[in-house]
């Protein structure tokens, strides 16, 4: 019903695609984006919902061609780079992740969630250096937070410091 009295307004449309895609129709969603994307193919809600039910569908693929599309457009976006970011970190292809993290944090270094991101990416390719290091700036910033130093003792156990990591998993 919210579709068929959209018309052109295309942000009661993206509302009601969300809640499609939010209630595990994401090939129904994917089809209604489809048609409405044949009158409209620049509209960049249309495409960032498309782009999710792709990625719902793991068309993985399909879902960063639009989001690279759409930084090629808006090349600041933070939130293209994180979407994108999301993308490669979920598919496990974390150096990718981590590229996109960094210019998100570039754009704006005040995104805290981009610097976390960045951690786990390090993390996951074994740099527990650089892993360790993001972690402790968020446990010094937020002391009562667990999970970053539950990295840090992670990183010192694959570092070989099992001693270290047994003060910190202590600690927690």
């Amino acid at each position: 019903e919210i579709l068929r009295e959209a018309g052109n307004n295309s942000e009661n449309a993206y509302d009601a695609l969300e809640i499609l895609l939010d209630c595990g129709f994401a090939h129904e969603a994917l089809y209604i984006c489809e048609k409405l994307l044949q009158t409209t193919p620049k509209q960049k809600s249309l495409l960032e919902v498309k782009a999710e039910c792709l990625i719902e569908l793991q068309r993985i693929s399909e879902a960063v061609e639009i989001y690279n599309s759409l930084l090629d457009d808006d090349p600041y976006s933070t939130f293209y780079w994180e979407q994108l970011g999301h993308v490669y970190y979920m598919v496990k292809r974390y150096g990718k992740a981590l590229e996109c993290f960094e210019y998100e944090s570039t754009i704006n270094d005040e995104i805290e969630y981009a610097k976390m991101m960045q951690a786990y990416c390090y993390y996951h390719l074994r740099d527990y250096k650089k892993a360790k290091e993001i972690f402790g700036w968020f446990s010094e910033r937020y002391p009562g937070s667990v999970m970053p130093q539950f990295y840090i003792a992670l990183s010192h156990c694959h570092e070989g410091d099992r001693e270290r990591a047994k003060e910190i998993f202590n600690g927690i």
